[in-house]
């Protein structure tokens, strides 16, 4: 039975232990991606925040970390004031991390946030990025 105890221990250290060198090589990509959007370079931006994503898939986040997701959204927020449809991004970004774990209170709070106050559902997210 101590065995057997040992070998989980051991087992779910090694798992936290390749997470968290996802979540490094995520946030390198991440870093990478925010300085590519902050050049201009929005298309560049978004090819490197999917391969965050795809770094950050893992037990039990197939479709990705929802951290991660909230961080890309954070950084289109951080940037809106260069974009006002970053906003809009952003939004569907912490959407897709709220879908993935409905539990984070973080996200919750952050999808509160008062530049999203006009937009009430993503319908109205389309038409405000159109008409900026």
């Amino acid at each position: 039975m101590m065995k057997k105890i040992y070998a989980i221990a051991v087992f779910n250290l090694f798992i936290s232990l390749v997470n968290a060198q996802v979540t490094d090589e995520a946030k390198r990509l991440l870093d990478s991606g925010k300085n590519i959007l902050m050049s201009g370079n929005e298309k560049e931006a978004l090819k490197t925040f999917d391969q965050a994503i795809r770094v950050s898939k893992a037990k039990p986040y197939r479709e990705g970390s929802p951290e991660v997701y909230m961080l890309i959204g954070d950084i289109y927020l951080n940037a809106a004031s260069r974009n006002k449809c970053y906003i809009c991004t952003a939004y569907n970004y912490y959407t897709r991390s709220r879908d993935i774990d409905p539990n984070r209170k973080i996200i919750w709070d952050k999808m509160n946030d008062e530049r999203f106050k006009p937009m009430k559902t993503q319908v109205d997210f389309c038409t405000y990025c159109n008409s900026h």
